[in-house]
Parts: structure tokens; sequence; C-alpha cells
């Protein structure tokens, strides 16, 4: 039997591995393909758990009105999304500084994208806007603008599908002194030592943090001094607590007042 020459013979060899690199390459496309978008790989997978289960369509983005929230083309019309469970600093704020920080990252991540919206327990705010969870690029965006420091969190029984990830992202942010959190060093007259770990009904001496829950439903913490301070009244048949230290009011749900 006569030999393959050794050029042929190479040739052959690197068509074999040719071949089963495409084959390789085109069963794991399909696969990915195949697979919810929360299902792939993202920086941090625990973020996601909370995705797992729900209904979910592709949009494609075709303005970023603000830090939390897009304007998106989905079914062929034009959609205005708002971040569910999500609230970043306003652009009108005293200080539009971290306002208009968030939007610049949101539009660096979502920016003429497609993107994957995931529905919650309601699908619309009171004005008219689709409430999402939203991924793009394997990046859990809500999240991510929590745990960044871009934003906080809203606690609301109603949007309550990622509520248990938010919280924990904010407090992230807020231990880390990220974005929005950095100046939290300077605040004066709160306690350090945690003596409220669920919240109390009942303030201990020198506790002095109030956690509100106004008429929408939202978890706001009231430090002494702040602007309605003196004005709310802690009901704890609502649910509401006091607490003695910032890290244990963000534990359990609460975030600051809006910066208006």
């Amino acid at each position: 039997m006569r030999s393959i020459p050794q050029q042929t013979g190479k040739f052959i060899c690197r068509c074999l591995i040719f071949i089963i690199f495409v084959s390789g390459c085109s069963h794991t496309s399909a696969a990915m393909t195949a697979e919810s978008p929360a299902a792939a790989e993202t920086q941090n997978e625990a973020q996601t758990t909370c995705l797992t289960g729900l209904t979910f369509t592709e949009a494609r983005v075709v303005d970023v009105i603000d830090g939390d929230t897009i304007k998106v083309r989905l079914n062929g019309a034009i959609e205005t999304v708002r971040y569910l469970g999500v609230d970043t600093p306003e652009l009108k704020a005293r200080d539009p500084q971290p306002g208009k920080t968030a939007m610049k990252w949101n539009r660096e991540k979502v920016g003429g994208k497609t993107i994957w919206l995931y529905s919650g327990n309601r699908d619309r705010d009171d004005y008219g806007r689709l409430l999402r969870l939203v991924m793009a690029d394997d990046v859990f965006i809500n999240s991510t603008l929590i745990r960044e420091g871009l934003a906080t969190s809203f606690n609301r029984p109603h949007d309550a599908v990622c509520a248990q990830q938010f919280t924990a992202d904010m407090l992230y942010a807020y231990q880390n002194r990220l974005g929005i959190w950095q100046g939290m060093d300077d605040i004066t007259g709160v306690q350090t030592d945690e003596r409220c770990p669920e919240g109390c009904i009942l303030p201990p001496n020198g506790c002095t943090i109030k956690g509100n829950i106004n008429a929408s439903d939202d978890y706001i913490y009231h430090l002494p001094g702040s602007e309605d301070y003196a004005d709310v009244r802690i009901e704890a048949d609502r649910g509401e607590r006091w607490f003695c230290t910032l890290e244990e009011a963000i534990r359990n749900g609460w975030r600051p007042a809006r910066q208006e």
C-alpha cells in the first residue's frame, strides 16, 4: 500500500481539525440560542437567580431617557420601559450629577442594543410605562445599577420579584461606599452599634433612624435633621420600624429619601 505524501497528510489533518472545530462551534451556538439569557454565564450568576422562570422578550433600545428609563422597539411599537425595583437620582435634583452619572452608565450599557425584558408582578406603572427587569450583554441592569451605587432599590410589596437581591446589592454598595453612598461616613448623630437588626417597634435609647412606609408603599428611612424627619410618625402596625444604624435600615430594605 502506498503511503500518503507528507504535504497531503498535513492537509487532511488540517481539514479534519477544521471540520471538528466547526462542528463543535455549531453545537455550542445552538445550545446558547436555546437557553434563556439569564442562564448564560454572567459577571455574577447569583444576581440573576431571581429571573429564573420569568417570562421574557427581546427588544431594541431606541433611546435612553435617564438612569432607569428607556424607550424600546417592541413588537413593532415604541414602548417606554421603567426598570423594575430601581430608582436612580433625578436629573432635575438640586445636585444633578448623580443622575447624570447613572444616565451615562445606562446609555453605555444598553444604548442602541438588543436587550431582554423580564416581566415581574406588575406590567405597567401609573404612568403607563412597562415595568421590567432588564438583561443586556449578560449584565443584569437593574441589579448592577444598585450594586455599583448608581441607584437605590424600590422595596415595594408588588415589586417583590427581585427585592431580596436588590436589598443585598444596596447593602453591598453602602458597605463599600460606592457612588451615592460615598459621603455616608460624614453623617453624624447616628449610632454605630446594631441593636435593632430587624427593626424595633420602640426605639432603644439613642436609636433615631425612622423606617417609614409612605402612601406609595415605598420603604424610606429618615435621619435626624432631614427635611421630613419631624413629621414622620412610626406606626408599628403598618410594618414601620426604628433603626439604630444605617446598615440595619438598608439590610431590611429601607432606602434614603429621594433628593429633589
